[in-house]
């Protein structure tokens, strides 16, 4: 069983009672407005079954985030390796989704600053990045809070849109290890 904290948050496995809740958040315009698409109920299942697995072969994955004081579930963080194709791939991406209700609060940025260092110090990785629409002010934001820094060279058309798709330009952001130690922020 996975289980970080930090001050106010749980990062950990799956539960079967986060279906529902992570659908709705799948189903809600407001929180999926940079996204292609909204899921359903089916797909969901499917993405929190690739999560479980990759965190069985990788040891380390997207967790179900949730409020320390009353167990809340609010939404998901944590590290995926990518490989689509891309120029800065293979990768490891470190991402949130949070409900809506919950933003504005520092949630985000306080668990990514968990990830990063766990990622940097106990995964062994070397280099984390995360990538969004330029559009996306709010989760670019976190990026630059925890540390990591726009790559204007690598700004990309994302290769699973398509080029006319109004989501497809995508920011990209990087840190190394070697950064993060010099200006470590957990």
């Amino acid at each position: 069983m996975i289980h970080m904290e930090t001050k106010r948050l749980v990062l950990g496995d799956w539960e079967p009672g986060d279906l529902a809740l992570f659908t709705n958040l799948h189903q809600d315009p407001q929180a999926m407005k940079y996204f292609p698409k909204l899921y359903n109920e089916k797909e969901v299942a499917e993405m929190i079954n690739r999560y479980k697995d990759h965190q069985e072969s990788r040891g380390w994955s997207i967790f179900s985030l949730r409020l320390k004081e009353n167990k809340q579930f609010i939404g998901c963080i944590g590290l995926l390796y990518r490989d689509f194709p891309a120029h800065f791939t293979p990768c490891v991406e470190i991402g949130w989704k949070i409900s809506p209700m919950y933003w504005n609060q520092g949630y985000a940025t306080e668990a990514a600053k968990k990830l990063l260092h766990k990622g940097f110090t106990d995964y062994g990785l070397t280099e984390i990045i995360s990538f969004t629409v330029p559009q996306n002010v709010a989760s670019r934001r976190v990026m630059e809070k925890i540390g990591l820094i726009h790559d204007k060279e690598g700004d990309f058309q994302h290769t699973r849109l398509t080029k006319d798709h109004p989501l497809s330009w995508h920011v990209l952001y990087r840190l190394t290890k070697e950064q993060y130690d010099d200006h470590k922020l957990v």
